[in-house]
């Protein structure tokens, strides 16, 4: 990657988390210079382009994707998914391993926890940490407790801490 590029890259990821340098367009600005002063072909503006839009490209890849989900027949629509189906992408595209967190699971859920069965069935380690687990429905206590008995990826624990206000959070890491 050039030195343009990565300046770019630095610079989204660096404004993205508010953490802009006061300085950013002036380091920009020095490798467009070094880009147009380097031996060899002298850049055209493409070549400019091209490696402002790879360092862009390369900052997307790393920033965290948010999406918004929501329950209840009033609130599902209108442009925003519905929990279940974002934690389904969510725990889909885990490589390596996934850490679940939801204040409570209903037997309604059964597709979420198919789905974190058919992960774990492939390696991938699965977390589960869910608050007051013996007060969830016994269905879905005997179907985690089964996950984490068959597969040595899935491990399932338990909170007490009232404070504790996750409603179904999946966070995974691409790596």
């Amino acid at each position: 990657m050039s030195e343009l590029s990565t300046t770019v890259e630095r610079a989204v990821v660096d404004a993205v988390n508010q953490r802009l340098k006061v300085d950013c367009t002036s380091d920009i600005s020095q490798a467009v210079q070094h880009s147009l002063s380097m031996n060899g072909p002298v850049p055209n503006l493409k070549q400019i382009s091209d490696s402002i839009l790879n360092g862009i490209m390369a900052a997307a890849a790393r920033l965290d994707k948010v999406s918004v989900a929501v329950t209840g027949t009033g609130w599902i629509g209108g442009g925003a998914g519905s929990v279940e189906d974002a934690m389904i992408r969510a725990i889909s595209i885990a490589r390596h391993e996934m850490l679940l967190t939801a204040y409570t699971i209903t037997s309604g859920s059964s597709k979420i926890i198919d789905k974190v069965e058919s992960l774990v069935a492939t390696g991938i380690t699965a977390k589960l940490l869910v608050h007051r687990f013996r007060d969830q429905e016994p269905v879905v206590q005997d179907r985690l407790q089964s996950l984490a008995g068959l597969f040595p990826g899935a491990s399932c624990f338990t909170t007490s801490l009232t404070h504790l206000m996750v409603r179904g959070t999946c966070m995974r890491r691409p790596w």
